[in-house]
C-alpha cells in the first residue's frame, strides 16, 4: 500500500508541473491526475493537491513539494 498524491490537471497547468514530475519519478508514493477536483476556488489561487484526503497548498512548486515529502516521510514512518 502506497500513500496516494491526487492533482488537479488545472492546477499542474498553473506552475505544478515539476511536482508532479517529482513524485511521480518515486516509487514509494502513487500520483494520479483529475481533470477538476472540485476546488476550484483554492486551485485558482495558490498551488495545491490531496495528500491521502488531506489539503497541502503552498505558493510555489518547491515549497508545495517539501510539504508532500514531509507527509509522505511521515505517512510511512506511521504505516510501515
Amino acid at each position: 500500500m502506497l500513500p496516494l498524491v491526487e492533482f488537479c490537471e488545472s492546477n499542474i497547468n498553473q506552475g505544478n508541473q515539476s511536482t508532479v514530475e517529482a513524485l511521480t519519478a518515486r516509487d514509494d508514493v502513487e500520483v494520479m491526475t483529475y481533470g477538476c477536483m472540485s476546488e476550484c476556488s483554492i486551485c485558482a489561487q495558490v498551488l495545491f493537491c490531496m495528500f491521502e484526503g488531506e489539503r497541502i497548498s503552498a505558493s510555489t512548486p518547491e515549497a508545495l513539494l517539501t510539504k508532500i515529502e514531509q507527509a509522505i516521510n511521515e505517512w510511512h514512518a506511521e504505516f510501515l
